[in-house]
């Protein structure tokens, strides 16, 4: 990227820049068209960044925000300089990181962790673990934290019990603190989610 950087910058002309009004942003191609405040004319598709081949930082200006322009040669100018932020991405080789008002997201691969007004998300293939405010989740794609504790409660109350000598008859097969244990299941089913 610095190799392109000092191709882009080594024309013999003088670098300069000018403050100016973001009027339209693009997110999806890294562009924005800016007002300059000298009240000289509108500047379009102006990058978010020097290099435009990805990768690195990423500042989204908001719209009707202030920003840097630089303008690297006479056809290539880039915004250095945001005063306001909508989005943030920041890519380094597999890593990737972005914040903006509604969530932040961390992610490498096939890990992701996500924080957003739902709560907090933590994936790792197919294993998932998530927080928010009806309680967590622990599951894989077949089995869940939730769906093993009631399974474990529900065989903890069904429990049959035989004499030492083979006769079922002999013992109570009734659970004294059935109570306790429908307790219990109340709580699981409060914290945990499916």
């Amino acid at each position: 990227m610095i190799h392109h950087l000092q191709k882009l910058t080594a024309t013999g002309e003088e670098l300069y820049a000018k403050v100016c009004t973001v009027h339209r942003v693009d997110k999806e191609n890294n562009y924005c068209d800016v007002i300059p405040v000298d009240g000289t004319a509108e500047l379009f598709d102006v990058s978010f960044q020097a290099d435009s081949q990805g990768g690195g930082l990423c500042f989204y200006p908001a719209v009707n925000s202030k920003v840097l322009v630089v303008f690297i040669n006479k056809h290539h100018a880039c915004i250095c300089q945001v005063s306001e932020v909508d989005l943030m991405e920041l890519a380094i080789d597999k890593m990737e990181f972005s914040v903006d008002k509604e969530k932040l997201k961390l992610k490498n691969g096939d890990v992701e962790f996500l924080i957003n007004e739902a709560g907090l998300n933590l994936e790792k293939g197919k294993v998932k673990f998530s927080v928010g405010k009806d309680g967590f989740l622990l599951k894989t794609e077949t089995q869940s934290l939730k769906k093993l504790m009631v399974e474990l409660l529900d065989a903890i109350q069904a429990m049959v019990f035989t004499a030492p000598g083979g006769s079922p008859a002999a013992l109570t097969t009734k659970l004294l603190n059935a109570s306790t244990f429908t307790e219990l299941q109340t709580k699981f089913n409060t914290l945990l989610k499916d």
